[in-house]
């Protein structure tokens, strides 16, 4: 929660999360009530209740974890040293790697333990290096491509925030702009080439980067505020 929240006050940034929630869960409900009931709801006309963004939803989350991430870089609790990069990787990996791999054996185990010793054989390893990109997945195990992305953002991290962001920190509207620029540069050469949107847009950490460094880029606006929160991502 945020420090400058009190009890009766909204923290905006868990409001946002809820909110991307929602819309992510609300168009995968659809599919899966379609699946089952797709003779019942074809005879109403509130379908589109469900047609949530989930793709818009999926790039708040990389622009609030990239906000709550940079935080610590802006505030001085990450250093860009040598120490102070190993340190923030040894963070990063001690909260997230132990909880997936643990999620990963439990859809092995209790879920679908044949998919592991099929198709899941050829996934395994992508799984393990964080370069999975949903490709050939099942419920649970395909929602696991945010985690790779996410994972490989934070690889850079270090580097982007004392080489760029840092070292041009006068120009940060520009940086902004220009990230901007960027992502949509990307997303309709993308298109424009044919490749498939899922794979080199959606789940890849290229197509993520704006929105990611841009949350970053959000922090040399409101470190003197009264926005200063934890970092909620940890």
């Amino acid at each position: 929660m945020s420090e400058s929240v009190g009890k009766n006050q909204v923290d905006i940034f868990n409001f946002l999360r809820v909110f991307a929630l929602f819309c992510v869960l609300m168009p995968h409900s659809k599919m899966i009530i379609s699946g089952v009931y797709g003779s019942v709801i074809s005879n109403y006309d509130w379908g589109w209740i469900f047609y949530t963004p989930a793709w818009s939803a999926m790039g708040m989350f990389f622009l609030l974890s990239g906000y709550l991430i940079g935080k610590g870089f802006y505030n001085g609790k990450y250093k860009t040293d040598k120490q102070g990069i190993l340190s923030f990787y040894y963070t990063r990996i001690i909260r997230i790697v132990p909880m997936y791999l643990l999620f990963i054996l439990f859809v092995f185990l209790f879920i679908n333990p044949q998919w592991f010793l099929t198709d899941g054989a050829k996934v395994l390893p992508r799984l393990l290096t964080f370069t999975y990109n949903g490709n050939i997945g099942i419920a649970g195990i395909g929602a696991l491509w945010f985690i790779s992305t996410i994972f490989q953002l934070y690889l850079l991290t270090p580097f982007v925030y004392k080489f760029v962001l840092k070292k041009f920190e006068k120009y940060n509207i520009l940086l902004i702009f220009l990230l901007l620029v960027f992502g949509l540069l990307y997303r309709f050469g993308i298109k424009y080439i044919g490749l498939d949107w899922h794979s080199f847009t959606y789940t890849s950490f290229l197509g993520n980067v704006d929105y990611f460094f841009a949350g970053m880029l959000m922090n040399s606006f409101t470190q003197n505020t009264n926005m200063f929160i934890t970092e909620l991502d940890e």
